[in-house]
């Protein structure tokens, strides 16, 4: 998301600035205009949307005896919800070494299953693993949920971790969505802003007619696309990047410390993770694109880009040397607080400009 709006922008600007080439300026920039609207098109055009009709609902979940299930183009999708009712040894009983390496076990179980993980804290903490399965023939993904399940909560059980079934109920409360209210005020300043777009459009002349134009179709479809959404409170930051070297088991063992602290002091949060198991092909374009990176950095002198690279190998060496996998993971929290603290180790955050990608984790 940032990547693209980053590219809309510097498009923007060069196509602004080639206005003052002669003869092929006006066509060369209306190219380069047209360009960066398609490519932030669909960020625009969802972030229009949310703000004014809310998030999409995924209303087609049809609820069995702990299991829940769904058909969307000619796929089947069966999930279940599970709970850790209880874990019987915490941060402070394993010296480093046994903790990183009871934490790296537990995390590869859980994390093979590729889950959406939830961490909620209200008048009481909460750790829920949602597992989900598509496929093509229900009685086959059915059969591979209940395998996975069955597992997970053996393995865990010999780890002295607590995991219940939840009943179907808790998964459509698991995010506290509630209706949207539609702003009419909101609503009405779009249709003045899409009249006077489509005015411009008509009325003017050279780029700005252009850019009329373009803001009017975008405005146009906005208001056509009309639903009855949901909403979802609070401010929401997404993890976009990493920049971290090789981790020590003391590192992993303070990590988990400082973070188990911040969500136990705070009176709200929610955090949800939602895990893949990367390709293998992607650990080999890490270890590729940290090298160019360090020839870059060499080359040019570039301090920051040559950190960044060293940090990148560093991760590419860890991983080899303590057999780790490469699990595609995409972050979200509400609290801040947990924010600067994954900070502090090498995240990168993003305030949110939509929550539907939370929504859709769990429900999509």
């Amino acid at each position: 998301m940032r990547r693209e709006l980053k590219i809309s922008v510097i498009l923007l600007i060069i196509s602004y600035f080639t206005l003052s080439i002669q003869n092929i300026g006006y066509m060369l920039s209306v190219a380069l205009l047209v360009l960066a609207y398609i490519v932030s098109f669909k960020i625009l055009f969802s972030i229009l949307c949310e703000s004014l009709w809310g998030i999409p609902a995924y209303n087609n979940w049809k609820a069995g005896s702990w299991k829940v299930y769904k058909k969307e183009r000619g796929k089947y999708c069966v999930a279940a919800l599970l709970k850790v009712k209880n874990i019987q040894w915490g941060v402070e009983d394993y010296v480093p070494s046994k903790f990183a390496s009871i934490v790296k076990d537990v995390v590869d179980k859980l994390f093979k299953v590729n889950p959406v993980i939830v961490i909620k804290k209200g008048s009481e903490l909460e750790f829920f693993i949602l597992i989900k399965k598509t496929g093509e023939k229900l009685i086959d993904i059915d059969r591979d949920l209940e395998r996975n399940i069955r597992l997970l909560v053996n393995r865990y059980k010999r780890r002295s971790i607590d995991l219940e079934l939840c009943k179907p109920e808790e998964f459509f409360k698991l995010l506290e969505l509630k209706e949207k209210k539609i702003d009419k005020e909101l609503v009405a300043s779009v249709i003045l802003a899409d009249i006077l777009a489509a005015l411009a459009g008509v009325c003017l002349r050279s780029y700005i007619q252009v850019i009329g134009v373009l803001a009017a179709v975008l405005l146009t479809l906005v208001l056509l696309c009309y639903y009855r959404g949901r909403e979802l409170d609070g401010k929401f930051f997404y993890a976009d990047g990493v920049e971290v070297g090789d981790i020590s088991d003391r590192d992993i063992q303070d990590f988990s410390e400082e973070i188990s602290t911040i969500i136990n002091s705070e009176e709200k949060c929610t955090i949800v993770m939602e895990v893949e198991k990367a390709p293998t092909r992607i650990e080999a374009e890490l270890e590729r694109k940290a090298s160019r990176k360090y020839f870059i950095a060499g080359t040019f002198d570039w301090l920051g880009t040559l950190i960044s690279s060293m940090k990148t190998l560093e991760r590419a060496t860890r991983r080899r040397e303590k057999k780790e996998y490469v699990y595609s993971v995409r972050l979200y929290t509400d609290n801040e607080s947990i924010k600067d603290a994954l900070e502090g180790y090498g995240f990168s955050f993003i305030r949110l400009p939509l929550k539907s990608p939370i929504v859709k984790a769990i429900y999509g």
